[in-house]
């Protein structure tokens, strides 16, 4: 069952999400199985989607047969060539990318690019389709002055190729990179047929791709025989990256906050960060899950600390993206797409905390994010009204998790979901380490292990879940307090949640939270939860698959499967799966 599990898609199933909360997202077109699906790293699109026409198998898109030699002839190259790196540069552009089938357009700003002058004496540049980063490298050379040009199709992305069923094969399916222009019609983008040549210019260190949407031309993903597969870049340019990362000294003393505050899903939050003095400089670090080691530098002044404009916090290595810590502000807009009244966020020129050194807090109404970028509002993570204190850690018991919703599992759909709640507090009402929280999920008191067998986007089995644990939000999703776990098995009518704080050889444990679960999927809670109860002589310890013959399968493709599982006990549970 493939999904993509975006912020885009979140907006876009807002008035629906009550009636069907859990259900999954379905993931369209050849990128179904592929985890560049999220699009991690550009800015999700805005606006209403093109009427653009993306061919189909009976409909191909005819062009010389040398052009499609050249491009199934060509290697993929996924490795950094041997030569100087030109690293960390700013990429900005515009193109079109694809969701649900639909094209919409896009802007991309604050992408961290890359290109090689080659020992050989060519340039590689890498993600060269801004929309669609594949981490693969276009092959050019140096032609007059500073010209770089690329001879195309190329080799631009591969993913497991499945068949009509969406079995793999156990091959590759490549897509290419195509000079394109823009068909008669008007409605979709197809192979230039005059050139496959594509011009970059590199001046002061910055690398500019000149054939562009000025020229009617587009850098497109397509199919080896040209079928256009929704993702274009028109506009192009990568900058050298002149600002410095905020760094304290060695010499600053750091010291860990609490900061209470509303994220940016609306929810009351409160996060464990780093702040260091130095002087009149204060910094703020740890902002970020992707980033903890980035910092943001602002300025004391008396009983004021105030942090102005945009200020460089360096690379959040997850989304591959340049970061700013950028001040805040709202205003209420009617969104016509959605049809309804939506919070806007624009830049403010700073924010100001009301500061006590003595008492070692920070407060502000305002608001602030670790943005995505320079020149637009895009956020990994907002503080609205952020109230700092002194942390000291205080281990303990964290508070009995809730489950909130419970959807069984269907064949035809193909999973079953669970979604609770779980918070970072101990049952004293003090803040926990996140890093040092977990969950357990029992099914008919039998402790759950995710296997990559049946969870394709872990490379190990997971017991244990660490709370901030999420496998590109695909199985697994964590946001904020709210955990999403997606199952596939039948036949259980028990569920058990427990969570537990483990600091050194020490483990705290919260009740085990029981729910008796019906036929229709209704919960009802079991009033006999059990402090620190770990249900040993149901744990796990091997597991094997066979078919509904009884044949053991080592590898599962798509289809239902036995799976049985030994217990420390002694004995063994057979339930039936279900592999998408």
């Amino acid at each position: 069952m493939k999904k993509i599990y975006t912020a885009f898609v979140a907006a876009m199933f807002a008035t629906s999400s009550f009636a069907q909360p859990l259900a999954k997202v379905q993931a369209n077109g050849p990128f179904a199985n592929s985890s560049l699906r999220y699009q991690p790293n550009i800015k999700k699109p805005a606006g209403q989607p093109m009427n653009f026409i993306m061919p189909t198998v009976s409909n191909k898109t005819a062009f010389p047969a040398r052009v499609s030699k050249a491009a199934s002839e060509s290697e993929i190259i996924l490795d950094q060539p041997a030569g100087t790196l030109h690293d960390n540069l700013y990429g900005t552009g515009e193109g079109y990318l694809v969701f649900f089938g639909y094209v919409f357009p896009t802007a991309i700003d604050g992408t961290v690019e890359r290109y090689v002058e080659g020992n050989d004496g060519d340039v590689y540049i890498q993600n060269a389709i801004g929309t669609i980063p594949s981490g693969s490298w276009l092959k050019g050379y140096k032609a007059e002055g500073d010209t770089i040009k690329l001879d195309l199709p190329q080799k631009y992305y591969s993913q497991d190729a499945i068949d009509d069923d969406g079995n793999p094969t156990g091959e590759k399916e490549y897509f290419y990179a195509f000079r394109a222009v823009m068909n008669q019609e008007g409605n979709s983008i197809v192979p230039d047929s005059t050139s496959q040549t594509m011009s970059y210019v590199l001046r002061n260190d910055s690398l500019i791709r000149v054939d562009n949407l000025d020229n009617d031309v587009y850098l497109a993903l397509c199919a080896d025989d040209g079928g256009w597969k929704g993702y274009a870049d028109y506009y192009q340019a990568w900058y050298k990256m002149k600002e410095a990362a905020s760094v304290p000294p060695a010499s600053a003393e750091v010291s860990k906050y609490q900061v209470d505050f509303i994220n940016t899903d609306g929810q009351e939050d409160a996060r464990i960060i780093n702040v260091a003095v130095d002087g009149k400089d204060l910094y703020l670090g740890n902002l970020s899950d992707n980033a903890p080691e980035n910092w943001a530098k602002g300025k004391i002044d008396g009983d004021k600390a105030v942090f102005e404009g945009k200020i460089y916090m360096g690379v959040d290595p997850v989304n591959q993206m340049h970061t700013f810590f950028a001040a805040l502000g709202s205003e209420k807009i009617w969104d016509e797409m959605y049809g309804q009244e939506v919070d806007s966020f624009y830049f403010e020129k700073s924010i100001s905390f009301d500061y006590d050194a003595a008492a070692k807090t920070l407060k502000s109404d305002g608001m602030f994010d670790v943005n995505n970028g320079l020149n637009s509002v895009y956020s990994v993570v907002s503080y609205e009204a952020p109230q700092m204190k002194s942390w000291v850690e205080i281990p303990a018991s964290p508070k009995d998790p809730e489950l909130l919703q419970f959807v069984s599992f269907d064949e035809a759909r193909g999973y079953g979901a669970l979604q609770f709640w779980f918070e970072k507090n101990s049952v004293d009402g003090n803040l926990l380490d996140p890093n040092k929280l977990y969950y357990n999920v029992y099914f008919d008191g039998d402790l759950f292990t995710a296997y990559p067998d049946e969870y394709q986007n872990i490379s190990e089995e997971i017991t244990d879940i660490p709370y901030y644990f999420s496998d590109n939000s695909f199985d697994f999703i964590a946001s904020g307090d709210m955990h999403t776990l997606y199952y596939y098995m039948t036949g259980f009518t028990k569920l058990g949640i427990q969570t537990f704080y483990k600091d050194g050889d020490k483990v705290y444990k919260s009740n085990l939270v029981e729910y008796a679960i019906d036929e229709e999927g209704n919960f009802t809670p079991i009033e006999t939860a059990i402090k620190g109860a770990t249900a040993e002589s149901n744990t796990v310890k091997s597991v094997s698959f066979s078919d509904l013959s009884g044949r053991r399968v080592s590898n599962l493709a798509s289809g239902v499967y036995l799976k049985t599982m030994k217990m420390a006990d002694g004995t063994q549970k057979t339930v039936k799966v279900v592999k998408k």
